[in-house]
């Protein structure tokens, strides 16, 4: 078997907890969404696990980047469809300062 399964049982129960204390603590949070990244070192091993629209990349002395997470962005086929599948909405957001749609 997959010798992380814990960890990653581990971090899938964190996100899960954060949002039920999300939505039971934010007032009208039915709208808002959820970014976080976590990165966690275990001697040589690296391990992310995103949500969102987040980011996780490791940098390497040379400069050179690599990225160890997929953001989670609504206007991506699949994240639309889940999002969709799950009651959600995706919408542009607005913004009323200038009346224009954000890209």
């Amino acid at each position: 078997g997959n010798p992380h399964k814990p960890l990653i049982k581990s971090l899938r129960d964190c996100f899960v907890r954060i949002n039920r204390d999300v939505e039971d603590n934010v007032p009208n949070c039915l709208f808002s969404g959820t970014t976080t990244s976590v990165v966690l070192t275990r001697g040589p091993q690296i391990i992310s696990a995103n949500s969102g629209d987040s980011r996780a990349i490791i940098v390497e002395k040379s400069g050179k980047t690599k990225q160890l997470s997929r953001d989670h962005k609504p206007d991506c086929e699949d994240e639309n469809k889940r999002i969709l599948a799950n009651g959600g909405r995706v919408r542009p957001l607005i913004n009323h300062q200038t009346g224009g749609i954000e890209a």
